[in-house]
């Protein structure tokens, strides 16, 4: 019931020019090489709303260095955001009546940071609009005319009461810049909710109405209409737009960004009268920014502290600093015990006790454990175990302790980790993602979540030196997502090796259509897949034959998936008369499987409505394919779209099954059991079923 980021854009930012909107979820790894662009995309979005409050970035050092001189102002996007307002949270901060709200929809919030500096924010839908500019440009081209039309005469009193050919030029011409000013901002994409954009709209209204106000006794009749229009709406921008009402009760609950990366990890002891130093700006080294959020931690003045070294606690020692020491005695012992509990709840591998020590010049972090009870200096402790402690360092001053909501951005976490520690990074992810988003960087296959592959984006650099974004995962480079093939094939050796029960597939296609298949299952409350079972694609009904013995080498046999298509029956053929001779049951011919004499695959499981439907709301062709022309009555789905593709000359992209199966899967997941029905169909529901029914019959 959280506000959540569901998106987000990097511009105009380092190596970036434009990554286009990239979907996050509650974990999302960003994987490729190095120097693709990973940590630019941390740090553009980092600069959205810093939990630290402090937004750096400068033009030299972040617009790209080959477009600043032509391109650069100060407007320029750097980061955009969207995030969900859920209904949920609406109702509970009692803002569904009080702002008029849709109660069954989602409410987006739009964020954006410029190098202006400036927090750009706004609503979908839409909470105001700038149909009043239409309505104020229709008038001043009424207040024109009549202008125009009115008599001029010669000013012959020292009255000034003469409407004068100057008076006119005067008028017309501030009406005329007016109107310029009203259709420029007409161009601009903002819906004027921001309290400075109206504080400088209604400064510009009121600067013409005093301009025009001192010829109103010549020509009251004429421009007093206008000026009393004019100041009506310089009143109503004086007052807080509806967006702004809205921002403002939400915006503590909105999503900080906090940045952590290998350069703040802690070494254990600060040289309090270097951290002054730095603090003032005097020096510059490493560890400044880790040691000061350390003090912040602990509620301390690194100043106060060294003053107190300097002059000597025991010389003359006043009640007063008697009190203060106290003080900071109980400051740091909260501290402690706060570091202590967290650690124990995330960081489970043993029981650890933390202890702040400040003693004159110097502020040092001792830890104890089970196995080592005696405290020891952090410097003295792993460098992944230091880490973890400096994450949650950075972690509970930024969150002010609370661990409040927040969008966490890791780069190259745990890379310090042996690799079962980097495994267990994961599952730490997943302890965190109950109250906070986590988008971390890598190249370690080992801290690729192969369960949720999903969540992974693939970042490359195309031919030009530029970041680029893509969700597929299929992408020119290969060596960019090495890390999910090298996670697939560590995490199927290890399964392996635990007696895992298997089902071969002859692609990823399938992989994810007996996934898509089980998750409709686990949303109808209907038979689902043995938990035991682990889904493996064979690159092909050619490759089966070689992954199947590698499980029957070790005596495991595994159950084999095959089309009923040529390829299909010629692997099955080999199979029950070799290695499958005497498991015969262990393999599965779709065709068999469902009493079809012609070709049958995966996809033909689907109504073709479905599928065709679902290619068309991806738009995976141009043109889009009309269902009612794919005839597979006597053929696969696939045969007659591709035939159909063939003839009326329509690209079909070449990993054009994956994609379907990717998004049919994307579909479902976000349907509730009655879209799910009208979608698939009860007949094919059933059908689906009892594909599940046979899998988990064979794995006994």
């Amino acid at each position: 019931m959280r506000i959540r980021l569901t998106d987000f854009r990097i511009r105009n930012f380092r190596c970036i020019d434009d990554s286009g909107w990239i979907r996050v979820g509650d974990i999302t790894a960003l994987v490729g090489v190095n120097e693709a662009g990973k940590t630019a995309l941390l740090n553009g979005l980092h600069t959205l709303n810093p939990g630290s409050g402090e937004i750096e970035f400068e033009k030299m050092k972040d617009f790209p260095r080959d477009r600043v001189t032509e391109e650069y102002n100060e407007n320029c996007t750097i980061a955009k955001g969207r995030f969900i307002v859920p209904p949920d949270y609406l109702k509970e901060k009692k803002l569904i009546e009080k702002f008029n709200l849709n109660p069954d929809t989602n409410l987006i919030l739009l964020l954006e940071r410029r190098y202006n500096k400036i927090l750009y924010y706004g609503f979908e839908p839409k909470l105001e609009n700038k149909d009043f500019i239409q309505d104020l440009l229709e008038i001043l081209t009424n207040s024109r005319k009549l202008i125009n039309r009115k008599q001029t005469g010669k000013d012959k009193s020292d009255e000034g009461n003469v409407f004068t050919k100057e008076i006119q030029k005067s008028i017309l011409t501030n009406i005329d810049a007016l109107r310029k000013q009203i259709e420029d901002l007409n161009e601009v994409k903002t819906n004027l909710t921001g309290p400075n954009e109206r504080e400088d709209l209604a400064e510009l209204f009121d600067s013409h109405v005093r301009d025009m106000a001192q010829f109103a006794n010549t020509a009251s009749e004429e421009i007093n209409p206008l000026l009393d229009i004019l100041e009506d709406i310089a009143d109503k921008m004086r007052q807080k737009s509806l967006s702004h009402q809205l921002y403002e009760e939400i915006k503590d609950d909105i999503p900080i960004f906090i940045y952590f990366e290998d350069y703040y990890i802690l070494n254990g002891s600060v040289v309090i009268p270097d951290l002054i130093k730095a603090i003032n700006g005097d020096l510059r080294y490493r560890e400044f920014r880790i040691q000061n959020t350390l003090f912040k931690h602990v509620g301390l003045d690194p100043k106060e502290i060294y003053d107190l070294g300097v002059h000597g606690i025991f010389d003359g020692i006043t009640k007063e600093k008697q009190a203060d020491l106290k003080t900071r005695k109980i400051l740091l012992d909260s501290a402690s015990k706060k570091m202590t509990d967290t650690l124990n709840k995330y960081f489970q591998e043993r029981s650890y006790q933390v202890e702040y020590n400040v003693d004159g010049q110097f502020l040092e972090v001792l830890i104890a454990d089970e196995d080592r009870r005696i405290k020891i200096n952090l410097e003295e402790r792993s460098k992944g175990f230091r880490w973890y402690f400096s994450f949650f360092l950075t972690f509970l001053v930024e969150s002010q302790d609370a661990h409040k909501n927040a969008v966490l951005l890791l780069d190259e976490p745990g890379i310090h980790l042996h690799l079962q520690a980097q495994f267990n990074l994961i599952e730490f992810f997943k302890k965190l993602k109950d109250s906070n988003q986590v988008i971390y960087t890598t190249h370690s296959p080992f801290l690729i979540d192969e369960e949720n592959l999903s969540e992974v984006r693939s970042v490359y650099e195309n031919g030009e030196g530029k970041t680029k974004v893509t969700e597929d995962n299929l992408i020119p480079k290969q060596k960019s997502v090495f890390p999910l093939q090298a996670t697939l094939s560590y995490k199927t050796s290890q399964k392996i090796l635990k007696e895992q029960k298997q089902i071969l597939v002859e692609n990823e296609s399938d992989y994810n259509y007996i996934n898509v298949i089980n998750l409709l299952m686990e949303k109808l409350n209907r038979e689902t897949l043995n938990r035991e079972i682990m889904i493996i694609p064979c690159k092909g009904s050619s490759k089966i034959e070689y992954f199947a013995r590698l499980f029957v080498d070790l005596n495991n046999f595994p159950i084999v998936l095959l089309h009923s298509d040529e390829n299909g029956q010629k692997a099955y053929d080999r199979l029950i008369k070799t290695l499958f001779i005497d498991k015969k049951d262990k393999l599965m011919l779709l065709g068999n499987i469902f009493n079809h004499k012609q070709e049958y695959e995966v996809e033909d499981l689907f109504r073709k409505e479905t599928l065709i439907k679902c290619m068309n709301d991806v738009e995976l062709t141009s043109p889009l394919i009309p269902a009612s022309k794919i005839d597979n009555n006597d053929q696969t789905f696939s045969n007659s779209l591709v035939e159909y593709c063939n003839q009326n000359q329509i690209k079909l992209p070449i990993d054009w099954r994956y994609q379907l199966s990717m998004n049919l899967k994307n579909e479902i997941k976000n349907m509730n059991i009655d879209d799910i029905i009208k979608y698939v169909s009860l007949e094919t529901i059933n059908d689906l079923e009892k594909l599940i029914k046979q899998i988990n019959l064979r794995i006994m």
